[in-house]
């Protein structure tokens, strides 16, 4: 039958992040969400200022209820006043940023508009912000200003710290009062991730406001507890292990309170480095020897134990691969089983995902008006500009009211100068899926070309081999002491998978995931679509009968014919099918218990046969079975940065058991046997998480998180049908 209702499932908390930013983890804001105790880190580090060093020794203090948000951050505390004093102080920062270095005006200076500049829709969408704030603030005559001008963003700034003063000085600041949401708005599309802000700018612009708090008075040490309310929120959401992404810069301070964090609260939080190609002279070679060779050469810098590369072309993961041989003896020294070591291995992750500047048209209005009309824009384009950002705001309202502001300029009309019309980056459209798509699917191409060649004989010293071997064979040797793991992959994996075996995935499989999973549906109303559900997990975990090999096929047939009951063929199969699971879960196969595994196994399957006695059912139930542990890299969850993204783990968990369920759905056993499915499922997606965590990096965290939910799903397995999804439900 193809309906079908499981009972009430009982999850625990996923306890691994495979891939965050530190720079997004915290959201702008988060009403509700904060320190639910108070945390005190001595943190103590060696801090480089140009070709000096600087011994900082500081107390970091988080207090409890202080919100573990960016407006907690600036505003310094949880009442009205405080959250006002926040939400002002993170919009004049992006304003100040706009002053010193406005990526709008960068770009109009450049020689070739037509390459993307990182920020430019961060830019655009603060430009529209002061466009809606001058008439409140009494500046009309900046309406219709140019977005590179800054005496535009001098000039806003200005005006709200004068309020801000009024403020202070108790005098009447109904004024300010009144614009503090519209603030707040504007915030959430300048420094969160969203329909009209990628991901890069959301993070640069966060990461120019810590860059001006840390130079402060009194910056160093709020710059650090920055970092400690980040690890915080991820320990509070259930998360106890983690790999962040970090820049070059920051990784001296991050480390410094991560090990702090990781000896009082018992976490096993690590940083990857990130790098791009082309960012800065002498391009990725240039930053691999200089930036991030010296941070696994400096044993204090003993939390960072990868490289986070974001996805690019063939000859730069060529550079990438040629540096890891070049240098495997040195990082030898501090990675692999030794005592001492950092990790079990180098984590290598590599990001084949991307949002803007993926081609020259995905990007800002007023950067795709710069880079293709006649002329750039004038006096009267941005006139017309600021008339359409007028005409978006709400009509009789005594206060600014922008929301939808976005959506009418860029979705609901079209903008055009000298017949050119101009296209904007916009996250769920279907031009800039289709482009994050294609740019996905590119750069794992170009991966994989890198991986088949074979290395430089001069770049690792091995003894001659009659066939050169490729850089993939030769990395994941024994010998060498490094993992791989495509972040937030999301293409070929059936291919990547067959073809590499000992490369790991990362998932994002959120709201906000990238266009490339495609849609993973919503369960916040309680249902999910089935046309999504079923190309989401299709997308992510082949499990068809062609993913076995034919011997396996074979040896499954011979036992569904060779038994008299599906219960003798789980007893005396068990030598047949063990194996097979093994071989599925290699990888990761000495952090698991194969007796458990296996009794998982044939719980699932007793679970989809119940007391049928058709030997076609009994085979289909195996090869389902069996292709769940196969798929295993699905099982490692990623949230791109929890913060700016938006993103929630625990919800990617759920998601990831729905799919699986939906997989061995419809089943024959009756409610007793039905009641194990969800629990096998949890217990298989969680073991997986741990024994890749286990062989990869070591130890688990002595950390533990008790709490639980409940989740009863039921549905009905067809095309256009739906799935329903019960929170909290009251459990079996």
């Amino acid at each position: 039958m193809a309906y079908f209702a499981l009972p009430a499932i009982e999850l625990p908390r996923y306890r691994f992040d495979y891939g965050s930013r530190l720079d997004a983890i915290l959201p702008v804001d988060a009403p509700g969400v904060s320190a639910s105790a108070s945390l005190i880190l001595p943190v103590s580090y060696r801090r480089r200022d140009g070709g000096s060093q600087t011994e900082v020794q500081t107390t970091v203090e988080v207090v409890q209820g202080l919100p573990l948000s960016l407006l907690g951050l600036f505003g310094g505390g949880a009442d009205a006043r405080q959250r006002a004093h926040g939400t002002l102080a993170l919009f004049v920062q992006a304003l100040q940023s706009m002053e010193r270095r406005n990526p709008l005006a960068v770009l109009a200076a450049s020689a070739d508009r037509r390459h993307y500049r990182r920020g430019e829709c961060a830019a655009e969408n603060l430009y529209i912000a002061c466009q809606c704030l001058v008439g409140p603030l009494g500046l009309d005559a900046l309406g219709g200003a140019s977005a590179t001008d800054p005496v535009l963003y001098r000039s806003v700034r200005r005006a709200l710290e004068r309020l801000q003063r009024m403020a202070r000085n108790d005098a009447p600041a109904s004024a300010l009062r009144s614009l503090t949401p519209a603030l707040s708005y504007f915030n959430g599309r300048i420094y969160d991730a969203g329909v009209y802000t990628p991901l890069d700018d959301a993070c640069r612009m966060r990461s120019l406001a810590l860059q001006r708090l840390r130079v402060a008075p009194g910056g160093e040490s709020r710059y650090m507890q920055w970092i400690a309310m980040s690890l915080r929120s991820l320990e509070q959401q259930g998360i106890a292990h983690a790999q962040i992404g970090v820049d070059p810069d920051q990784v001296a301070a991050a480390n410094a309170v991560v090990a702090a964090y990781n000896g009082v609260r018992q976490t096993a939080y690590k940083l990857l480095v990130r790098v791009a190609p082309g960012a800065g002279p002498g391009g990725l070679a240039e930053q691999l020897r200089a930036r991030v060779l010296p941070v696994f050469q400096d044993p204090g810098l003993s939390e960072a134990i990868g490289i986070d590369l974001r996805g690019c072309g063939v000859g730069d993961y060529r550079v990438w691969l040629d540096f890891l041989a070049a240098q495997s003896t040195s990082l030898s020294q501090c990675f692999g089983a030794a005592a001492d070591a950092r990790a079990l291995q180098l984590c290598n992750r590599i990001a084949c995902a991307d949002g803007a500047g993926l081609a020259a048209d995905n990007r800002s209005a007023i950067g795709y008006a710069m880079a293709y009309a006649p002329r750039l824009p004038d006096a009267g384009f941005y006139a017309a500009y600021a008339d359409r950002i007028s005409a978006a705001l709400a009509p009789g309202r005594a206060d600014i009211a922008p929301l939808g502001v976005f959506d009418t300029l860029f979705g609901a009309t079209t903008l055009s100068i000298d017949g050119l019309i101009l296209r904007r980056y916009e996250a769920g459209s279907e031009r800039s899926r289709g482009l994050v798509a294609e740019a996905g699917r590119r750069d794992t191409m170009a991966l994989c070309q890198a991986l088949d060649r074979p290395l430089p004989a001069a770049a690792v010293s091995l003894p001659p081999a009659s066939t050169p071997q490729s850089a993939y064979a030769t990395l994941t040797a024994a010998q060498f002491p490094f993992g791989f793991r495509l972040g937030q992959a999301c293409h070929y994996r059936g291919y990547v998978g067959a073809r590499y075996p000992l490369l790991a995935f990362d998932t994002r499989l959120d709201e906000g995931a990238p266009a490339c999973i495609g849609q993973s549906g919503s369960v916040r109303p309680g249902y999910v679509d089935t046309d999504a559900l079923q190309a989401l997990g299709d997308r992510l975990a082949f499990t068809g009968l062609q993913a076995l090999e034919p011997a396996q096929i074979d040896a499954l047939m011979d036992l569904v014919r060779g038994s008299d009951s599906l219960a003798d063929l789980l007893s005396q199969g068990q030598n047949v099918l063990q194996p097979m699971l093994a071989a599925a879960l290699a990888p990761i196969g000495p952090a698991l218990s194969s007796d458990q595994g296996y009794a998982a196994f044939a719980a699932l399957v007793e679970a989809m046969v119940g007391d049928s006695a058709l030997r076609s059912l009994w085979f289909d139930a195996l090869a389902r079975a069996l292709n769940l542990f196969i798929n295993w890299r699905a099982y490692l969850l990623a949230s791109g940065g929890q913060g700016a993204t938006h993103a929630d783990v625990q919800d990617a968990f759920l998601r990831t058991v729905l799919l699986l369920a939906y997989a061995l759905v419809p089943l024959d056993a009756g409610a007793g046997a039905q009641s194990q499915v969800g629990a096998q499922l949890q217990q298989l997606v969680g073991a997986v998480a741990a024994a890749y965590w286990q062989t990869s990096v070591g130890p688990l965290a002595a950390n533990t998180d008790a709490r639980t939910s409940t989740v009863a799903i039921a549905g009905y397995k067809a095309p256009a049908s739906a799935v329903t999804v019960t929170r909290n439900a009251a459990p079996a």
